[in-house]
């Protein structure tokens, strides 16, 4: 039986465009070539899936390998256990035996996922069958294998292509894998990719062809007692979403909803650069830049998407005269195409590898925690109570700002609220979400303000050559004066909501 292991590995998906390049990369150097078709088990009711581990015996060569593998909190890293199967089974594929795994901590999570089933409730749920072609590289001092796997999944009668290239370190620092992989990732187009082989079976075995888009999750902040565990570990939850949704349309797999959850993973990632950034070094400026312009050219296609023909219908219904689609702008580039961008993706990576990496000395954090002693609670507090108060100053002269300064009120509220939401675990989740629902109509309100200004640019730009859009324009001009009053009530109510955060700190 093998020894227990961590694997340490990150996952890319290719462009087709740039295949080629990519393989001749590769065979600068020795390359090893075999096939390598797996059969992945389950219960029926997916216990393992469930609890984010993959089980499955693997023909490499003239040979099988038993595998377990359960997912950490890391996305790199992954606990793993193999079980190469007496040379003598060269044909046949061997019985599945979970006692091969019982020595380890895999074999540990196997036996809690599948707690009071017996061992043959597990079936067969779907194949992956690839080419494999590795090489070994060495760079600042790890040994970091390189492997390009070209085939497919397939469950039933559904099957989907693979092509991604993985780095996994075997020897050495992961700021060496990370820093090779950036490398890849710029000379190739690459996109890092969040669904795992058993991930995308899973998914086809269930008749799903596409991934769902994937909502915010709260951060697992259980036994932070630092200001740099806290900033990573919410920084990791908003990669989270953003990659996963990310990957999704990098492979031309994503749609609108994919587009939405990727601008909230965005919105909340800068918002925790802005709020919680300055806590600690290593935050490199080139990541906000990034992550600003993918969201701005996202937030195009978010408008004509959503925003444009929620208010079509209802200006229509007011008498509206008929006009044309205004149709996408000439110029804009495709969802795919921007989160393929490089400077996008090596700000993911940039980021990954700062969630990954060791934490600096405590006395090393760039620090503005004032009074609070590093206390990652009196922290979050009086970053919240901040802007609480602003949001406060806000509501009492919102209907006399400019529209730019209305819209900043919108983002600082926005800023707030995600704030909130990483800080739930610490101070309770109940009292947390009271005050969220004392900021819903504030929420609702400034986004309505936001897409009517959004929808009456839009009309105004159409009139010049459909004049008859001029309705559209003067019926969503028309509805911001009331729009405006709203807010500043909504914003009242947030300035007199209970406070969670004072209530737990006394």
């Amino acid at each position: 039986m093998g020894a227990p292991t961590h694997e340490i590995e990150l996952k890319f998906g290719v462009p087709a465009e740039r295949l080629d390049a990519l393989r001749r990369a590769l065979t600068r150097g020795t390359v090893h070539s075999e096939r390598l078709r797996a059969e992945y088990f389950d219960t029926e009711g997916e216990s393992l899936a469930a609890a984010a581990i993959s089980l499955r015996l693997r023909r490499e060569g003239g040979r099988w390998v038993q595998t377990a593998k359960v997912a950490t909190a890391d996305p790199a890293r992954r606990i793993e256990d193999n079980a190469e199967l007496p040379a003598g089974r060269r044909v046949a594929m061997p019985a599945l035996d979970l006692a091969r795994h019982a020595a380890s901590p895999a074999g540990k999570a196997l036996r809690e996922a599948l707690a009071g089933a017996e061992p043959a409730t597990l079936v067969r749920r779907f194949t992956v069958d690839v080419r494999r072609s590795t090489r070994m590289l060495r760079h600042q001092g790890a040994r970091i294998e390189l492997a390009l796997d070209q085939g497919g999944v397939v469950a039933g009668g559904a099957e989907e292509a693979v092509c991604e290239l993985e780095l996994e370190l075997k020897t050495g620092s992961e700021a060496a894998l990370y820093g090779l992989a950036d490398r890849w990732l710029a000379a190739h187009g690459l996109w890092l990719a969040a669904e795992s082989k058993a991930q995308r079976g899973t998914r086809l075995a269930r008749g799903e062809p596409v991934a769902a888009a994937l909502r915010a999750r709260a951060p697992q902040l259980d036994g932070v007692d630092a200001p740099e565990k806290l900033v990573r570990l919410v920084f990791r939850a908003c990669l989270e979403q953003i990659v996963a949704n990310a990957g999704a349309l990098a492979a031309g797999n994503g749609g609108d909803e994919h587009v939405h959850q990727l601008r909230v993973g965005v919105r909340r990632l800068r918002s925790a650069l802005r709020e919680l950034g300055a806590l600690v070094t290593g935050v490199d400026p080139a990541w906000e830049a990034a992550l600003r312009a993918a969201f701005g050219e996202l937030g195009a296609h978010r408008d004509q998407a959503i925003v444009l023909p929620r208010w079509a219908d209802e200006i229509a219904a007011a008498g509206a005269p008929p006009i044309a689609p205004a149709g996408a702008a000439p110029k804009a580039r495709t969802p795919q195409a921007i989160v393929r961008e490089v400077p996008f993706q090596r700000a993911l990576l940039g980021l990954a590898a700062f969630c990954s990496g060791p934490l600096p000395p405590a006395d090393s954090a760039g620090g503005d925690g004032g009074d609070s002693g590093g206390d990652p609670r009196r922290l979050l507090a009086a970053r919240l109570e901040r802007l609480h108060r602003r949001i406060g100053r806000d509501a009492k002269k919102f209907a006399t700002l400019s529209s730019e300064d209305q819209h900043r009120v919108r983002k600082r509220l926005k800023r707030l609220r995600y704030l909130s939401e990483f800080a739930a675990p610490l101070f309770g989740r109940k009292a947390v979400k009271h005050y969220l629902d004392a900021m819903g109509d504030a929420q609702d309100a400034l986004g309505t303000l936001n897409d009517e200004r959004i929808a009456e640019a839009a009309y105004r730009e159409q009139a010049l050559r459909q004049p008859q859009a001029w309705f559209g324009a003067g019926w969503l001009a028309g509805r911001q004066p009331a729009s405006i009053e709203t807010c500043a009530r909504a914003l009242r109510r947030v300035g007199r909501a209970a406070r969670f955060w004072s209530r737990r700190l006394g």
